[in-house]
This record gives structure tokens, C-alpha cells and sequence, in this order.
């Protein structure tokens, strides 16, 4: 089990993230908390105005990166990191009253609040500001980005002086000077400054990469004022003297738009000037808002879960679907895979992993399929950087790189980006289960099914026949237990493989049979032969899997039952955790696992696996799993309550929905797991709602802990929004809106209408 202890940096609400004292030693964490993102544009919750005390101002675009080379070593080995580059801060401002500058670090200040509201997606901060010289002012500050409009940002300031009439000073802009924290270097060059239309312009390019970011304001103010411009090197605002009076409102309305563009051309600003009156000219600030808030109430009808009597877990479940549906929407102006800390900060370079296809899919699939179809279309697009990567290696097909921002491999580290197959089969996995939930053909012919022969070249083309048994394995791998590398027939790897084989086989049965044309086309394309299937289908049918009879347990790879033990509870607390604190290669000599390989393959394909191989895998490796991943305790509870360990189950999620809300790992000041916010809602929906959806239709078991009063969970499946709602003695399902569907509760099937259907609760075994 964990024993790890949280930080409480936030009030405990059912819809907000309330921080009510300020906290200028825990700054850079909840500025992770009160990030505020549309999955193309992201910013943290760093103040708008100038603060000297510690902070991390980040503001990140999707698709915007640079590159660092490092010297060549041996042949496919990569030599490059690629790395999302600190943007535009757009919320750059000044604010000087009484001769003195606002700055929380030293200025005098009451009544703080701030507060994230989850359920309208719009991000508030206010106190009064008491001068030296004897003014008081309220001050409110209020931002979001757009949900409704991918390029668009919103910044709102209001100065109410309560004592005294003066001057007040506010100098408004944008600013590209800021350096990027991990590297402590600015990656920009400035491109020019405008203000000839009725907005305010300003372009960079990365040093490097030469992507394009050109940042474009507009501010109105609710009273005259005497205006001008300020400029810097990299930098651009609007300064506004006003002459307020007592118990008056200054108001202060920012609009920003943020274009990218891949190439510098003499279209350039004539494109981003088009760009710009599409917003410009047909909306203002609060048409922007009502249009956000208006989407967050329609995704929270579609998308919420409810924890009665569990106020904590409420909070935390609804962090997790509110970050998780801003870190990727679906609609991104570039094709783009989802980071590991999403557009909430610089660790892991923005980069995409194989947990994007594994743990954020299945959310996407069930709340926004849109979202959902673009991550999988993100490795359609770049299928040829993966053709490349696979030659590099000596393969044939394509090699999906381990970490990834446009496609290509980003990751130095040989025993991860050579080692590691596991990206590969996820994206064939992925393609599976998106097909399975959606029966959506016409992607898979037309984008998957090019995918998947490519990948099962490179599967076969990597597999060898050992020379003992006849059987195909994969040798000198690392699966996802990351604690062992250059293994042979990892089961993870094997397992994965057979079933990305044999699923590519039945497409291209099922697309022969229903668009011979169409499979004629992409055959061609390919060069596929038939003699190529026929291998893959011996290779599957002939994969190693190693698996004692006696036991049923399942070796995670060969000789690893071999391995000295060592009993975690042996290892002191301070050497925790093991990636810090034991010299690297000791790492890989225990029977010792980083997070579950066996037992995520058996959640993965549930379907495949009876309960008694499940228990007695379960018992086995749940003893050994130390579990430094955050991914990694949400899929022992999921499977500890199908087999009946509740007081397991709960036990590993007791912090899932709050690992970054109480930063249980001590991190958050990094960034967000976004995976591991989408394993908070797979270890509710798929753990105490038992649901599995490798199957069609899906199945529902559910369960429910025994300090809950009741819990409802929706999901969005076949067209269907559904709402399942489980106490001590029920489950209850409706259809909320969308055609009727057909679901799987406690293995019987039932037909889900808009009347109510009430279910006996049962106990699993």
C-alpha cells in the first residue's frame, strides 16, 4: 500500500479552488492549481501584476517548441529535445497609484481571496491595497481562455478606490521576455510592433525552430483616460492614466488573441490581421465570457460526477474533468498529442507519451470524442516521422516515438527511446478501443487501418524466434515497469503485440469485405502482400507468453521469478523516491516493479483474463509494485474492486482525485499529471462503476464505498448521454438526451431510454 501524506493549499468546496490566505511559499503550486487552458493555449496561475517573490510566469502554445542537440553517439540513439517554449505573457501589467508600484511581495494588502471556479472556467483574485501613503483600493482581477475560441484570451481588472480621489496608472501589454524556466534561457527574436489598427500587435519567432507567435491585444476602459504606448525589446503595452474618485470603478477589459504560424512570409501579418477582426470585430469581452461560461455548463450536464458525503473526493473528482477537459479540447489550431503536464508547465518539454493513447483516451472517448478522434488523427499525421524512427532503428514500419511533441523522437535517453514499444502498440490499442466504443468505420479504413499495417511491420520486423522454444518474443526491451530494462519477452510487450497483430488482421478482413475499393487503395499505398499478414497472423498465433500453470500467475518477463526479493516495507521512507535516492542500475537487479505492466494488460483487455487469473496476478505483483508513478495506484484499485478488495480499493484511491490538489508527490509546483487526472476518473467510472468497454456494448458492475451516501457518474456513448447514479441499494440508469442504447449491467443486458431503470445493487466477489 502508499503511505504518503498531503499539503492542504485550498479551501475544500464542492465547485471552486479557494485559496483565502496568501501563500508566498507554496506560489509556484498553486499556480499549477489555478491554471487556466484550452488545450491550445495555456497559462498558470501566476498574478497578473508585477511580483517579485518566488513565481514561475508560464504561458504555453501548443504546437510552438524549440530544439536542443546534443552530440551524436551511437546510431539510433537520438541526439535532440525538443521542448514547449514559454509564450507570450499576455496578462502583463503594471499598476501604480500614490507614486508606489502593486506588488504583493511588499506591499500592504487585506482581505485576499482567489478562487478557480470550476463550474464557470473563469479564474477571479481580489484584495484591498493599502499605499504607504494612505490610499485604499479593491482590487479584482478575472482571466479565462476561450473554450469556444481556440486563439483567444481574456483578462478583466477593476480598481474601486474606497478613501480617497487621485491618479491611478495601469500600463496593460504583452511581454515575450520572460525566459524558460528549465533551460533559464528566452528563446525569442523579435519580429515587430504595431499599432496602426485598432489593436496592438506584436510578433517573435524561436531562435531555433523559427515558429511564430504574434500576440494582438485590444483594452477598453469603462472612463477616459490620458493613453500611450511602452515599448521594450520584447514587449508591447498600453499605459492608462486615470483620475478616479472616491468609491469609484475603474474597469479595464483586455482581449488577446495569439496566432502561431509554422514559416515567416510576406502574408504574414495581412493573415494574422484577418485572424484578429474575426474576433475584433464581432466580439467583446463579455460576449466572450457568456459564450464560455455557456460552454462549461453545457460540458458539466454531459460530463459531471457526484460524490455524496465525500466532500473532499467531490472536489477532487471535478478538478480532475475540469483540467483534463482544458488540457485538450479537440480544437487545437495545429495538430498536436497532449503533454504529460498539458499547457500547465516545462517538465517533460510538453512532450506526448504512450500514456496519452492508454489513460486519457478512454476519457475522451466517453465525455469528447472529438477530442478523442484528434489525438488518434495527431498520429495519423505524423505516421511518417514514425516510418523514419523505425529506419533509424534498422526496422521496417513505423516506431512511435516514446516521447514526442511534433512526431519525432524527443527523448535522449536510449533505454527509454529505443527500448520502449510500448508507444506503438498503444496506438494500435488506441485505434481498437476507439473503434470498439464508437463503430466509427469510416476513420478506421480511411486513417487507422495505414496505421496499423505500418505498426505490425516494425512488430514483426523487431520480433525474433528464440532458438529453444520456436516461439516469437521481443528481446532487450523495457516494458512499462521502467524498473527493469533489457528484458526478454516482457508480457506486457509480447501481449500488446499479439493483440495489435491480430486486431490489424480483422480490419483488413472487415475493410476487404465492406470496401474492397477502398482496401485495393490502401494496399497499393502500402505495398502490402499477402504473405505479410500471413506472417503476422503465425507471430501472434505463436507469441511467447509465459505464464506459470500452477500459480496462473504470469511472469512480467523471463527470469524475473528469479530475481531477488525485497520486501518494500523495508525501504526506509527516505529513500523514497527510488529514481533519487539508489544508484541507477541497482534499481534494476530486485523483483521490485515501478507501476503495473501485468495488470494494466489485464485491464486493458479485461475480456481476456478470467477472475481467477486476475486475483491470483493481483496477489502476486501488488506486493512488489512500490508504485513511483502516478499512474500507477489508480489501476490497482480499479482491479482491487473487481475482485472484491474494497477496503484495497479505496485505500489506493483515497488520493488519486487530489494527488496534485494536496501535492501528495511533492511536484505539483511542476505542473499537473494530466494522466494521472484522467486515471482519477477511470479509477471511479471504471473502478467503482466497474465499467470495461473492450467489449461491446459496454459493461457496468458497480460498487460503491461504504462512507459514500451515493455516486453519479456520466458518460457520452453512442450518441447517448447517460447518467448512472449508485447508492447502497441501487444503480440507477437514464438516458439524459441522444438515441437509446443497449448497456451491459451485472452481465445482463438492458436498454437504456429516457424512464429510469432501477437495478439491485450487487456485491462483486
Amino acid at each position: 500500500m502508499i503511505n504518503k501524506k498531503g499539503s492542504r493549499y485550498v479551501k475544500v468546496d464542492p465547485w471552486c479552488i479557494i485559496e483565502e490566505n496568501f501563500d508566498k511559499s507554496n506560489m509556484r503550486v498553486l499556480e499549477s492549481l489555478f491554471t487556466v487552458s484550452n488545450g491550445y493555449i495555456g497559462t498558470r496561475g501566476y498574478f497578473d501584476e508585477f511580483y517579485t517573490g518566488d513565481t514561475h510566469i508560464g504561458t504555453y502554445v501548443a504546437g510552438v517548441f524549440e530544439e536542443i542537440y546534443e552530440k551524436p553517439s551511437y546510431k539510433g540513439v537520438p541526439n535532440r529535445t525538443q521542448f514547449v517554449v514559454n509564450n507570450a505573457n499576455w496578462l502583463y501589467t503594471r499598476i501604480i497609484a500614490d507614486g508606489e508600484e502593486l506588488d504583493l511581495n511588499h506591499s500592504n494588502f487585506s482581505e485576499y481571496k482567489r478562487v478557480l471556479d470550476l463550474k464557470k472556467g473563469i479564474l477571479t483574485r481580489e484584495f484591498i491595497w493599502h499605499t504607504e501613503k494612505g490610499s485604499s483600493f479593491k482590487l479584482k482581477f478575472e482571466r479565462f481562455i476561450s473554450m469556444t475560441k481556440s486563439n483567444v484570451c481574456c483578462q478583466k481588472i477593476e480598481i474601486t478606490s474606497l478613501n480617497k480621489s487621485g491618479k491611478v496608472k495601469i500600463i496593460s501589454g504583452v511581454d515575450f521576455s520572460h525566459k524558460h524556466r528549465i533551460y533559464d534561457t528566452n528563446y525569442w527574436e523579435g519580429l515587430f510592433k504595431s499599432n496602426e489598427n485598432d489593436y496592438i500587435s506584436i510578433g517573435c519567432k524561436t531562435i531555433k525552430t523559427n515558429k511564430i507567435s504574434i500576440a494582438n491585444f485590444k483594452i477598453e476602459a469603462n472612463k477616459a483616460c490620458e493613453q500611450g504606448i511602452v515599448e521594450g525589446e520584447k514587449i508591447i503595452a498600453k499605459e492608462m492614466v486615470f483620475d478616479i474618485e472616491e468609491n469609484e470603478t475603474i474597469e479595464i477589459e483586455k482581449v488577446v488573441v495569439i496566432n502561431s504560424f509554422d514559416r515567416l512570409n510576406e502574408n504574414l501579418q495581412s493573415k494574422n490581421g484577418k485572424l484578429c477582426q474575426s474576433v475584433f470585430g464581432q466580439y467583446s469581452y463579455s460576449k466572450l465570457k457568456q459564450e464560455h461560461e455557456r460552454f462549461w455548463e453545457r460540458m458539466w450536464e454531459e460530463v459531471d460526477i457526484e460524490i455524496g458525503q465525500d466532500s473532499e473526493n467531490q472536489q477532487g473528482i471535478r478538478f480532475c474533468i475540469f483540467q483534463m477537459l482544458q488540457a485538450y479540447s479537440g480544437m487545437q489550431q495545429v495538430v498536436a498529442g497532449i503533454g504529460a503536464k498539458g499547457l500547465s508547465g516545462e517538465v517533460y518539454n510538453g512532450n506526448s507519451f504512450w500514456d496519452s493513447e492508454v489513460y486519457c483516451l478512454p476519457f475522451y472517448l466517453f465525455t469528447n470524442i472529438d477530442a478523442a478522434k484528434k489525438l488518434l488523427e495527431f498520429r495519423y499525421y505524423t505516421l511518417p516521422q514514425a516510418q523514419q524512427r523505425a529506419k533509424e532503428l534498422d526496422l521496417k514500419g513505423a516506431f512511435y516515438p516514446i516521447a514526442t511533441i511534433d512526431g519525432t523522437e524527443s527523448c535522449t535517453l536510449w533505454q527509454h527511446a529505443n527500448l520502449q514499444l510500448q508507444v506503438s502498440t498503444a496506438v494500435a490499442y488506441g485505434l481498437y478501443h476507439y473503434y470498439i466504443v464508437t463503430k466509427d468505420e469510416k476513420f478506421l479504413f480511411e486513417k487507422g487501418t495505414e496505421i496499423l499495417i505500418e505498426v505490425c511491420r516494425m512488430l514483426e520486423s523487431r520480433c525474433q524466434l528464440g532458438q529453444k522454444d520456436g516461439k516469437y518474443g521481443f528481446f532487450g526491451v523495457m516494458g512499462p515497469d521502467e524498473f527493469h530494462m533489457m528484458v526478454n519477452n516482457d508480457f506486457y510487450t509480447n501481449y500488446m503485440a499479439k493483440k495489435s497483430l491480430e486486431f490489424t488482421i480483422e480490419v483488413l478482413k472487415l475493410l476487404k469485405a465492406k470496401d474492397e475499393k477502398l482496401y485495393n487503395e490502401i494496399t497499393r499505398k502500402t505495398k502490402l502482400e499477402r504473405n505479410e499478414v500471413e506472417r503476422w497472423a503465425d507471430i501472434a498465433k505463436n507469441m511467447k507468453i509465459i505464464q506459470d500453470p500452477q500459480s496462473k500467475v504470469f511472469e512480467q518477463h523471463e527470469g524475473y521469478f528469479n530475481l531477488p526479493h525485497i520486501e518494500l516495507s523495508t525501504i526506509p521512507e527516505d529513500q523514497i523516491p527510488i529514481y533519487k535516492n539508489w544508484a541507477y542500475d541497482r534499481i534494476f537487479r530486485y523483483d521490485m516493479i515501478k507501476q503495473p505492466a501485468v495488470l494494466l494488460c489485464m485491464l486493458l483487455y479485461s475480456c481476456d483474463f478470467s477472475f481467477e487469473e486476475k486475483k491470483a496476478n493481483y496477489d502476486y505483483y501488488d506486493l512488489r509494485c512500490i508504485h513511483e508513478s502516478s499512474l500507477s495506484p489508480s489501476i490497482h484499485s480499479i482491479l482491487a474492486c473487481e475482485l472484491g478488495y474494497y477496503d484495497k480499493a479505496y485505500e489506493y484511491f483515497r488520493y488519486a482525485t487530489r494527488l496534485d490538489l494536496d501535492n501528495y508527490n511533492r511536484n505539483t509546483e511542476e505542473g499537473l499529471h494530466i494522466t494521472s487526472l484522467a486515471a482519477a476518473w477511470l479509477n471511479i467510472v471504471y473502478g467503482f462503476g466497474g465499467m470495461r468497454s473492450d467489449t461491446a456494448p459496454i459493461k457496468l458492475a458497480p460498487i460503491i464505498p461504504d462512507n459514500w451516501s451515493y455516486y453519479s457518474f456520466r458518460i457520452k456513448y453512442n450518441g447517448a448521454v447517460l447518467k448512472i447514479v449508485v447508492d447502497p441499494q441501487y444503480v440507477t440508469i437514464k438516458k439524459l438526451k441522444g438515441a437509446d442504447v443497449e448497456l451491459m449491467v451485472y452481465d445482463k443486458t438492458y436498454t437504456i431510454t429516457e424512464d429510469e431503470i432501477k437495478i439491485p445493487l450487487q456485491k462483486r466477489r
